[in-house]
């Protein structure tokens, strides 16, 4: 479908982003898309929302465009209800670290954003699957999850984010949790113990300060970064070296790329798993795919 064939737009923002509605963006959203020629309408969202869901009625009851305006882990969210549908989607980047969008070279501004959106071309990008759930950038399993919950139990005990997030860390090192992890794939069977497991839509920049940058979205391939078990120091080494920007992923990390990956973990039936940053608990085995090319996100023209 063309960008001059569109004619609704659901675009969803979240509420927490500081795109205020209060201050008239919603309207001034609204003013932008209708200049070209498409009927937008625009609704906050908050966390805890199932916005997959709400692409998806959307999509049924009409509308041809989705937008997310926010973070990487609401564009992930809202993308996971248009993936296969044929519906265009399209990106605010008023998030934090926007890293899917500066993959696709969006625009950070918004008004150039609205531009790309309502002027550019669509491209079909990859998007990868576990356990039926979709993300966008990555899924991380042990010490990512791990610290992600020990920060807010601080959070909600000492009440500085800052404070709490030092906390959350020196625990993580500290305690040093280990998973004992199999992956299981057509040509790979292999059994690790590890603190730490990246599983990455396309392969991610792993190498001095461009972490997770990608050169393409569209290679069709997952790629896993297991941590070789160095002990706590030498995770202590590691964290030192990414912030020296000295990081080089095969120095510590064992690297290879599937299509499909099972893994099975030591820590029961049920292991915490983050989606593009987003927390979430599955049942072990988890089933990682690729899904190549099935989300179509309008992009600048070449």
């Amino acid at each position: 479908m063309a960008t001059s064939a569109l004619t609704r737009a659901k675009i969803f923002v979240n509420a927490s982003s500081g795109w205020d509605a209060k201050e008239g963006a919603s309207d001034r959203l609204y003013r932008m898309f209708e200049a070209a020629g498409i009927h937008a309408d625009v609704e906050y969202v908050t966390a805890g929302v199932n916005l997959a869901q709400k692409s998806r009625e959307a999509v049924a009851s009409g509308a041809d465009l989705i937008v997310a305006g926010g973070g990487d882990g609401t564009v992930s969210a809202a993308a996971a209800g248009v993936v296969e549908t044929g519906a265009m989607f399209g990106i605010l980047p008023v998030g934090t670290l926007n890293h899917f969008a500066r993959d696709l070279n969006l625009p950070l501004d918004l008004d150039e954003a609205v531009r790309v959106i309502t002027e550019g071309v669509s491209t079909d990008v990859d998007v990868a699957q576990v356990n039926g759930k979709i993300y966008i950038n990555n899924s991380i399993l042990g010490l990512y999850p791990i610290y992600r919950f020990l920060k807010a139990r601080h959070e909600q005990r000492v009440g500085s984010k800052r404070l709490a997030l030092f906390m959350a860390a020196a625990s993580v090192v500290r305690r040093y949790p280990l998973l004992r992890v199999r992956f299981h794939t057509d040509n790979l069977d292999v059994e690790r113990k590890t603190p730490y497991v990246l599983i990455a839509n396309n392969r991610h920049a792993m190498v001095g300060y461009h972490l997770g940058a990608r050169g393409s979205i569209t290679e069709g391939k997952l790629w896993v970064y297991v941590m070789r078990d160095r002990g706590r120091w030498g995770l202590f080494r590691l964290l030192l070296k990414l912030a020296a920007g000295q990081f080089h992923a095969p120095d510590d990390f064992d690297i290879f790329p599937a299509e499909e990956v099972w893994v099975e973990a030591n820590r029961g039936k049920r292991i915490g798993v983050a989606l593009d940053g987003e927390i979430d608990v599955m049942d072990t085995p988890l089933h990682y795919r690729i899904l190549p090319r099935s989300l179509k996100v309008l992009a600048p023209m070449p």
